[in-house]
């Protein structure tokens, strides 16, 4: 089991500046080991639920902007 003292740091947390009303967001945040870090914005005291690597994390990025709008 891995206590919340092995787990890194989480820097400052973002959310998309597309984010509506609708509670469907995401937070962000850039970890100390380079990693990213990503929670559901609707109930922040929650712990982190997904850690990706910055490849990963860019694929995500880039696969949300080829949907359609």
């Amino acid at each position: 089991m891995i206590s919340r003292q092995d787990l890194p740091h989480a820097g400052v947390w973002h959310t998309s500046s597309y984010s509506g009303k609708d509670n469907n967001c995401l937070e962000h945040s850039l970890l100390d080991d380079g990693r990213h870090a990503i929670r559901d914005a609707k109930d922040p005291s929650r712990r982190i639920t997904v850690y990706v690597t910055g490849p990963a994390w860019q694929e995500f990025i880039d696969s949300q902007k080829r949907l359609p709008r």
